[in-house]
């Protein structure tokens, strides 16, 4: 979220022309001027360039695949405040690095402020800031896969990693699992790991959890969970159950925490061929109050510098129950309507804090192809949040989108949104109804099978922040 500022008093920065002409002249330079010693005269820099890699590639002993993506983001406000970012994402695989034995994989990110370092308190703060340097970097996952390191139908995955099981995790350090005819089993431990904050070896996390069919369609699974964050230790237990019938599946989870009733989740999707209609359905309820615990546990951070009253209620998740309806239902080949219902309440509507709300939400979405003009797909969405203290807010919104070519694809859209922006940290405190209205444009082009271009231009309008510009270029490459 933005932080407030004064009222805009331009509309549109001078330099942005200059900047958006710079970027657009940038990529038909890259990609369309032809080296110098070119051969063909269809021939362009990056087509030499990937046929370079690619000859590397293929020479080397093993199988290595991935992706690499360069994004740049500028935005502009007329109160001269700016922010332009280059971000570059790496995914790579490398299989068989050992035959049929051990495989890698690597996911980060590289990030840079081209207009200076980040202070945390500009305009465009965010969470993908540099912070207080111009260059960010981020290792997502590195790890190595091993096939069956001591039995038959087993992994060891060793290194930074992802594991959702029984929660989110990201940690540094080790899982084996094992298949055994009909049972799954697993044991995972390492120290806990953050993109956001600085990692502690103290911090660690270790689990067990076995999965059983007792049917070819019924499946039963226990998860424990170990989390230890410096002072803060949290044991917990997960019991669950999956079942289809024909076209209806049912799941269900019962959880424990630190030696208390935690979690309820229902979770169920049926879809009639008939009438080419899905429907889900969804129970949730959180029955321990959610406070001093880990990360993972404690969905909102620490705010003991804004409890000015010392009882911590505003970093309190209290219990609470969430039911989702939805369903969607196409017409033939030129209409499908989606619409939905979520309500959430507390137990005691006395706990309810700004965030933990008690709610009812109302949504639908009409999508309807080759109706108003051939090949064009139009959308419309429209989005209701009832909630306490006359706090309702609302968004509606319409796409168009079509492909020109069968490279080139074109989109066009405009949302509106109303809404009540309200905070009170400290001695800080402020409640203002916005309304913002947003119009974008995107183009996506296939340059070629393995490289895709984006680029997408968003104009909004907030009554408090003014008109505030965006420019989204992107460029990604499979290899």
């Amino acid at each position: 979220m933005r932080s407030k500022r004064t009222r805009c008093a331009n509309s549109f920065p001078i330099a942005f022309p200059v900047k958006l002409a710079i970027c657009l002249l940038s990529c038909v330079v890259i990609f369309h001027a032809p080296p110098a010693d070119a051969q063909t005269a269809g021939d362009s820099w990056i087509d030499h360039t990937k046929s370079f890699v690619d000859e590397r590639v293929e020479a080397l002993p093993y199988e290595v695949s991935g992706n690499y993506r360069v994004d740049y983001l500028g935005r502009w406000n007329g109160s001269d405040e700016d922010d332009q970012q280059l971000f570059q994402y790496l995914k790579v695989r490398v299989d068989d690095i050992v035959p049929d034995k051990v495989s890698l994989r690597f996911s980060g990110r590289l990030s840079a402020e081209l207009n200076g370092n980040d202070d945390g308190d500009d305009f465009f703060a965010d969470i993908y800031d540099t912070f207080d340097h111009s260059l960010n970097g981020r290792i997502y996952y590195l790890y190595l896969d091993v096939k069956d390191p001591i039995f038959k139908d087993s992994k060891l995955r060793i290194g930074r990693q992802y594991s959702y099981e029984p929660q989110s995790l990201l940690f540094s350090g080790a899982k084996y699992e094992q298949e055994i005819n009909k049972t799954r089993f697993y044991v995972q431990g390492g120290w806990r790991g953050t993109n956001y904050t600085s990692e502690d070896v103290d911090d660690q996390i270790g689990g067990v959890g076995v999965d059983y069919h007792v049917l070819p369609y019924t499946h039963v699974g226990y998860d424990y969970l170990r989390v230890e964050d410096e002072d803060l230790d949290d044991d917990y237990h997960s019991f669950d159950v999956s079942q289809r019938f024909g076209s209806l599946k049912a799941y269900a989870r019962f959880s424990v925490l630190n030696g208390d009733a935690d979690e309820l989740n229902l979770y169920g999707t049926y879809y009639h061929v008939p009438l080419d209609l899905s429907l889900t359905a969804r129970y949730y309820a959180l029955f321990t109050q959610r406070d001093k615990n880990t990360n993972e546990f404690a969905p909102l951070i620490d705010v003991d510098a804004f409890d000015l009253d010392d009882d911590d209620t505003l970093a309190v998740y209290f219990p609470f129950h969430l039911i989702n309806v939805t369903a969607y239902k196409s017409h033939g080949d030129w209409l499908g309507v989606y619409v939905g219902f979520e309500t959430r309440w507390m137990d005691d509507s006395d706990e309810e804090n700004d965030l933990n709300r008690e709610y009812d939400r109302y949504f639908v979405t009409l999508e309807t192809w080759n109706v108003a003009w051939t090949g064009v797909t139009l959308s419309a969405t429209f989005e209701f949040w009832d909630a306490d203290s006359s706090e309702d807010s609302l968004s509606i919104g319409i796409d168009a989108e079509k492909d020109i070519t069968d490279r080139l694809n074109a989109a066009l859209g405009f949302y509106f949104s109303q809404y009540r922006l309200r905070t009170a940290f400290g001695s800080t405190s402020f409640s203002e109804d916005i309304e913002t209205p947003e119009l974008y444009g995107r183009l996506k082009y296939k340059l070629r099978e393995d490289i895709a271009l984006m680029a997408r231009y968003q104009v909004e309008d907030e009554s408090d922040f003014g008109t505030t510009h965006e420019l989204y270029l992107s460029c990604a490459i499979d290899f």
